[in-house]
């Protein structure tokens, strides 16, 4: 009897968790709110562990009408074979993952909101989510809210099968929106909203042909803008009176100017004639009429008015390198003097022209096929970024290549320059040669001072006018090559990278009146950065004697089992891991910098979840506390050699949506922010770590934000690194924050506190007894520990008149 009543309640169990599936009895009767539909007999609610439209074989349509307002868990439109829709008129909320064409072959799912219907989904939406399926969306009014990303097609980890978005109307708002291998978007009359700052990533997506405007036809043209919280996304099309399809293609930047430049255009309906205008200026070209000289280039005539066609003006040449140019096209009928004035295009031509990034090089196209003698073909500095490694023995060490083009004062160019990596020999030379078509050759030195020989990126940078005045032609030069002359010192390596011919420009470096690092001058900004550390020198700085007070949370990692992280502190703000489940050998319970740790490199999907009361503790005892004005992050992490990753996010905090993040360093990191600290709108990046960082050893990082004195620092193994003071700081407001597996390695005691911790608390969280801390200041750029009159005369140098590099004197 016992075991009868056992079965029964595992029964009750089974049943209750069982997913409710569309049964559409009702053939005429496609309404959600008809428990007649439903294979349970009950529409589903919030509770419903999966609710799935989907008939195998058969077409399944449910409709959520105007006045209808329900709720489900997770929710599959599409499963097995037969297409599936979804069709939301009224009100539809899903609290677990929704997916349009879910496993199985053929699946086809289709989820359309209409009539001014809402849909939201609280965690994430596929589209086609596994391969031999296709998901649509089709938006025609309404709104779509994903709280997580958007797949078109696949998930996290899958590339998925085909998928569609429409956004014929309404708006889609999504913490992101992932376009795949197989998905289109196309925006017509609709609005996209993704959160954060991500237009270079859709404008690629434009440029990919994923993200298209009105179809794709030509004459449509899509936007995107960043808010200040999201990137809108809308689409624009052009009557048919006006000319399209511009090349290059409206807010183009071209990859190369070393060639004149042609315009490019299809023609409307009904001109006979165009009136080209061309500039530096948005205004003046869409100001500009036939009499504007300068601007106005001429008009044209259009033999044939096909939109098929192709009309183009140039070739034109003159123009520089890192400079916006505007242009616009009127069509123009002389029969009926009608003139239908054009909408104004721009490009950008090249910050510079490339010579060399090192990209393209690979097993079947190695490094040795173009440079000679060929240096180590197989070193790469950072995912999806190379550099070549050049080796000295006592001596000198050089590679050489024919350049892409001759002309390396086309566009302007003044200055080759070149990144290079290592740690120099202080005798030790880099040199750049240019070699002519007549044979003349010419060499130019480097003598990097003491802080450019760290093991860091660095920049080397040539006038052309030195080879110019060496006998080298510089308008027909044949090959390049890079060296170093080490005599007498040893065996090493350097690597090189970024090989780039640039015009007159703001150098940062060369300008050292411009503390802020922002236009090459120098203005009241940067006296008030020279008066707010007026006096600092490098210090020794001793560690405190005690445990800083101010603990909100503290994960040690010691666990051996489950999918719980921790918190040991009072405030029992425990992590939990979501979207998988624990794999073997996450937990290390020996290999820990003390104890246990969470091994990062062994998850491959998933997150950990946390209450982001850990950042704001106020909300403790004050759930509608505004924030917090002061925190401090610390923990230990181990990077994993095997894994050859750049910059990688570790933390990501949330409010509800992206809020920031701490990005820590990964091995072979190029020129770039390598550790990152970014908090409700500030952030500070440290751009110089080395291979300590990285090789399998543990290290200590703090993070402190204090937004009563508008300061953000980070530090590793207790020295600051990298230090803003100069700018006021916005409140904590952080619900929840997540530890992903984004950077590859171990973490170990990880903890937060309600102040900005010390830097003598900090050595002490770091274990070390004392350090030497150089100042951190933006006014020492010319790096000699201290901001004196030296750095006062610096900034009047460029006083309010900007400073380009090469200079005239």
């Amino acid at each position: 009897m016992k075991l009868l009543n056992f079965t029964c309640i595992l029964c009750i169990i089974v049943s209750a968790q069982a997913a409710n599936w569309w049964t559409n009895a009702e053939y005429n009767d496609w309404s959600w709110g008809n428990a007649n539909n439903w294979g349970q007999s009950t529409v589903p609610d919030s509770s419903a562990a999966a609710v799935e439209i989907n008939k195998s074989g058969w077409e399944a349509r449910a409709q959520v009408s105007p006045e209808g307002d329900f709720e489900c868990g997770s929710l599959l439109v599409g499963k097995n074979s037969g297409p599936s829709y979804l069709v939301v008129k009224g009100s539809l909320k899903a609290y677990d993952n929704v997916t349009a064409g879910n496993w199985g072959s053929d699946a086809d799912g289709t989820i359309e909101i209409s009539q001014g219907g809402s849909f939201i989904g609280e965690k994430a939406l596929f589209l086609g989510r596994y391969a031999d399926t296709r998901g649509v969306l089709n938006v025609n009014s309404g709104t779509v809210d994903v709280n997580w990303s958007l797949y078109v097609p696949g998930d996290w980890s899958s590339s998925g099968g085909t998928a569609e978005l429409n956004a014929y109307g309404g708006t889609v708002t999504a913490d992101d929106i992932v376009i795949q291998d197989g998905g289109k978007v196309d925006v017509t009359g609709g609005t996209l909203k993704v959160a954060g700052y991500k237009k270079n990533k859709f404008e690629q997506y434009v440029q990919d042909g994923l993200l298209t405007a009105y179809g794709g036809d030509p004459r449509g043209s899509v936007s995107i803008i960043e808010d200040g919280t999201h990137t809108v996304i809308t689409a624009s099309k052009l009557p048919e009176e006006n000319v399209f399809n511009p090349m290059p293609a409206d807010t183009k930047e071209l990859e190369y100017y070393t060639a004149p430049l042609t315009l490019s255009w299809q023609p409307g309906e009904f001109e006979t004639h165009h009136d080209v205008y061309f500039g530096t200026s948005y205004e003046d070209v869409s100001a500009a009429t036939p009499s504007t000289t300068g601007i106005y280039q001429g008009r044209f005539e259009t033999p044939d008015s096909d939109p098929n066609l192709v009309y183009s003006y140039g070739p034109m040449s003159g123009l520089s390198l890192d400079e916006e140019y505007f242009w616009r096209v009127d069509s123009v009928n002389t029969d009926t003097s009608e003139v239908w004035k054009g909408d104004v295009w721009s490009f950008n031509t090249p910050e510079y022209n490339l010579i060399d990034d090192f990209e393209s090089y690979d097993e079947a196209s190695p490094v040795g096929d173009v440079w000679s003698p060929a240096p180590d073909p197989n070193t790469v500095i950072a995912e999806n970024q190379q550099a070549v490694e050049l080796a000295y023995n006592d001596g000198l060490a050089e590679t050489s290549r024919i350049l892409p083009f001759s002309d390396l004062s086309f566009g302007e160019g003044e200055a080759i320059t070149v990144s290079f990596f290592g740690e120099l020999p202080m005798n030790a030379l880099l040199s750049i040669s240019l070699t002519d078509s007549s044979s003349n050759s010419y060499s130019v030195l480097y003598n990097p001072s003491v802080a450019d020989r760290a093991n860091q990126w660095k920049g080397f940078d040539a006038k052309l006018s030195d080879f110019a005045a060496g006998g080298v032609d510089i308008t027909d030069v044949q090959t390049v090559t890079l060296g170093i002359d080490a005599a007498g010192c040893g065996e090493g390596s350097i690597f090189f990278d970024n090989l780039q011919v640039h015009p007159k420009r703001c150098v940062n470096r060369y300008a050292f009146g411009d503390f802020r690092g922002t236009d090459c001058l120098a203005d009241l900004g940067d006296y008030s950065v020279i008066a707010n550390d007026w006096g600092m020198s490098g210090k020794i700085v001793t560690a405190a004697e005690s445990e800083p007070a101010g603990l909100t949370a503290r994960y040690k990692f010691d666990e051996t089992e489950g999918e719980i992280i921790s918190d040991c502190s009072a405030n029992q703000l425990d992590g939990e891991l979501k979207g998988t489940s624990m794999p073997a050998g996450a937990w290390n319970p020996t290999s820990g910098y003390d104890g246990g740790c969470l091994d990062l490199s062994v998850i491959s999907s998933g997150w950990f979840q946390f209450p982001g009361e850990s950042l704001v503790p106020e909300r403790l005892s004050d759930p509608n506390a505004a924030g917090a004005d002061e925190v401090t992050v610390s923990l230990w992490v181990n990077g994993n050699t095997d894994a050859r990753t750049s910059d990688q996010n570790l933390m990501k905090f949330k409010n509800p949506n992206w809020a920031g993040a701490v990005y820590l360093p990964g091995s072979y990191q190029k020129e770039g922010n390598i550790v990152e600290f970014a908090l409700n709108g500030d952030k500070l990046s440290w751009g110089w770590a080395g291979p300590e960082d990285w090789q399998g050893s543990w290290n200590h990082y703090a993070f402190v934000k204090n937004a009563n004195t508008g300061e953000l620092n980070i530090y590793r193994n207790g020295e600051m690194m990298a230090r803003d003071a100069y700018s006021a700081c916005s409140l904590i407001d952080v619900t929840n924050w997540e530890l992903i597996r984004g950077w590859n390695g171990k973490v170990d005691d990880l903890r937060f506190y309600n102040r900005a911790l010390s830097q003598e608390e900090i050595l002490y969280l770091a274990g070390q007894d004392s350090v030497y801390q150089a100042v951190r200041s933006w006014a020492d750029k010319n790096h000699d520990n201290s901001v004196d009159l030296t750095d006062l005369s610096n900034m009047f140098d460029c006083w309010v008149e900007e400073k380009l590099w090469p200079s005239e004197d």
